[in-house]
């Protein structure tokens, strides 16, 4: 990771992106996720961090869990390709469904963000109208297992007194993790055989495991239905009775039936869930099976359990996982690290907060430099992580907030979607396999690609540009040939920020087209004022058509400075409107381009004795500058060196970075003078 990082740095050098490298972090350097290991044990302390047996996603290639997103519409890993496979696995789990009502209650707040994001965001998350019950897992003879707690969500968690029984779904872990009783292995061994079953058969109840009702002590038995209609998302339900006039309304805990926010307080303070959520939105599970997360800094002890590392071993590197130790808590020898390691997402989650303090070797951040620098003014970032990332970004800053550790618990102010830049790829028709484009026979007809070595079918699709795809293109390659202006400019020429782009070569030649238009602007300026008398004296005229030289004259009788003057305010009000407000930089680009077409047109005694053009060509090159900077400079530099700078409009001894940016002028004329037009003698 580290040497793909450098060759990312090394790339952006050449593209010439202006950065504040002093802040360059790191994720995968030990003085980064050091601090991703502090913070994941202060969410253990606050009891934001569990393990829990899962049903998960597992590449038996990579052999490591996969996240939903990682699996295809076909069923297949995103690395590898192979056929994923159903695997039950004790998992790292992070709580994320108790920060779920705040975060789904701040998304109105977010008015500066798309409404398609919160949108999704509101999607993901869903309304919060029902809750966790955690049910402590029993033997009949009361002992309870410690290893496992029984899930459910329900809508009313006050009715939790009449509980009358739980029901889970036959493919339940708990099923496969206590088959204790005979009458589950008979279950089970009628599903595996794909036997019919009776309406006896149909309905199980276990009869050595039960659930406690943590509100009055009694068991609540557990069924097996297959045909049960279980809340979606879910693999449990909590069946109530309202028939039996045994259960009293009022419990020994002091809440009624009626009162729902007197059971999820009680649920929430003992322990037991209430925290209000979605019946589909689930826990965060972190847990990977290889090398390259951030190790969980957890100890297993054979005595204590679960030990979080004490923080002054921290880091926990990956050549410590799974490896014998000593248990921080009893001091036995009989514990090792935990072998898993985090998905990356988690490294992720928090790094804007690194930014604000990158240096600092005793806290992740201090609270005053993320108070200083947070929240974030403009968050770029791609509509893929609309959902996942955003929501477990949010998720931490919230919990960072209540820590004290930042002042408000939004951690972006704004948002600018980025669309996917794709490009051609291809797999393998056989196996899912993704190959490059260099492996494929060049000029297949479309849809009949070989792979040159072996014949062998592919798929071709225009996808999202990555590595575990191999169809990502080499900036290299683009700026041997082309230069880093218009590498940077094809990326954004255009298509707004938020769409789609496929990635073609042929598209380049266009835009160099009106690259070529800026540096034709400069270059006639350059020449006009060389050819011209070097006067210092000019006088002012209220028509251009005063001019002695009739050539000129005939040139265009009809152009005057007050147009330019207002074609230059228009270009610069769109321009500084669309990247200031709208962060529509497209338009931005063709608002240029259309100030530079109406520049080209301009009569040539205009362009050499006009100061109004001068500050006009001045201003495109700065508004220029954030697109296409390498040349912009170049042409600020041919500009200032045939500029007249007895005029205070711009100082030009000082290079293109240090100029303001232009802003309207209703009184260009009056500044210069107070004439209508000033014509250079």
């Amino acid at each position: 990771r580290r040497v793909h990082g450098d060759k990312m740095k090394e790339s952006m050098h050449r593209i010439g992106f202006a950065m504040d490298w002093n802040r360059e972090i790191n994720t995968s350097n030990r003085d980064y996720y050091k601090w991703t290991q502090w913070l994941f044990i202060r969410l253990w302390e606050q009891g934001l961090v569990y393990r829990d047996w899962a049903w998960v996603s597992w590449d038996p290639v990579d052999k490591t869990v996969l996240a939903n997103e990682q699996v295809d519409s076909q069923g297949r890993a995103w690395r590898s390709g192979a056929k994923v496979e159903r695997k039950l696995l004790k998992q790292w789990f992070v709580r994320t469904t108790a920060y779920a009502e705040r975060l789904y209650n701040g998304l109105p707040e977010l008015d500066q963000w798309p409404d398609n994001v919160r949108r999704i965001q509101s999607t993901w998350i869903g309304e919060p109208n029902g809750t966790i019950i955690q049910l402590p897992v029993c033997t009949n003879d009361c002992i309870k297992l410690i290893d496992y707690r029984l899930n459910v969500w329900t809508k009313t968690p006050q009715y939790l007194n009449r509980a009358s029984k739980v029901i889970i779904h036959p493919t339940h872990p708990l099923l496969t993790l206590y088959p204790e009783t005979k009458s589950i292995n008979q279950y089970q061994q009628i599903q595996q055989n794909n036997q019919s079953l009776s309406v006896n058969q149909n309905v199980q109840t276990l009869t050595h495991i039960t659930v406690c009702n943590p509100i009055n002590n009694q068991f609540i038995p557990i069924t097996i239905d297959k045909d049960y209609e279980f809340t979606p998302h879910r693999l449990s339900d909590l069946c109530f009775d309202f028939n039996d006039n045994s259960y009293s309304e009022n419990t020994s805990n002091g809440w009624s039936d009626s009162d729902f926010q007197s059971a999820i307080t009680w649920l929430r303070e003992n322990g037991y869930g209430g925290h209000l959520s979605n019946n589909k939105l689930s826990d965060w599970l972190i847990s990977r099976q290889r090398r390259w997360g951030t190790p969980i800094p957890m100890i297993n002890c054979i005595n204590c359990g679960d030990v979080p590392v004490s923080d002054h071993c921290l880091p926990i590197t990956l050549d410590q996982i799974g490896s014998r130790t000593e248990c921080p808590s009893c001091g036995g020898s009989d514990a090792s690290h935990e072998p898993d390691t985090m998905d990356t997402f988690v490294d992720s989650a928090w790094y804007y907060f690194r930014y604000t303090d990158p240096e600092n070797d005793s806290l992740p951040w201090q609270p005053e430099a993320s108070n200083r620098l947070l929240p974030v003014d403009v968050y770029v970032g791609g509509i893929e992580h609309a959902s996942v990332h955003l929501f477990f970004a949010r998720f931490f800053s919230y919990f960072a907030f209540d820590r004290g550790w930042t002042k408000q618990p939004e951690p972006f102010k704004r948002l600018l979607i980025s669309g996917i830049i794709k490009s051609p790829t291809y797999k393998l028709s056989s196996s899912g396999r993704y190959v490059s484009p260099d492996s494929v026979t060049e000029g297949s007809t479309p849809g009949k690609e070989v792979t040159k070595t072996d014949n062998q079918p592919v798929q071709f699709t225009w996808e999202k540009m990555s590595k575990s795809k191999l169809n990502g293109i080499s900036p290299e390659s683009i700026l041997e040939k082309y230069g880093a202006d218009l590498l940077m400019l094809a990326a954004i020429y255009g298509m707004p920020p938020e769409a789609e782009k496929k990635w073609r070569v042929e598209d380049i030649l266009g835009i160099m087209r009106y690259k070529r238009k800026y540096w034709s602007l400069i270059d006639k300026f350059i020449k006009l004022r060389i050819i011209s008398t070097d006067k210092s004296q000019y006088k002012e005229q209220t028509d251009v058509t005063e001019q002695t030289d009739d050539t000129e004259k005939t040139n265009d009788t009809s152009f005057d400075t007050e147009t330019l003057i207002e074609e230059r305010n228009q270009c610069v009000d769109a321009v500084t409107m669309d990247l200031e407000n709208k962060l529509t930089i497209h338009l931005s680009i063709e608002s240029l381009q259309k100030f530079s077409i109406f520049l080209s047109k301009t009569p040539e005694f205009i362009i050499r004795d006009c100061a109004i053009y001068e500050l006009a060509l001045g201003d495109l090159c700065i508004m220029l500058c954030p697109f296409i900077p390498l040349q912009s400079h170049e042409m600020w530099r041919g500009l200032s060196s045939v500029c007249r700078r007895n005029l205070s409009l711009r100082d030009y001894d000082l290079p293109l970075y240090d100029q303001r940016w232009p802003t309207r002028d209703l009184s260009l004329s009056a500044k210069l003078y107070d004439s209508k037009q000033l014509i250079y003698k």
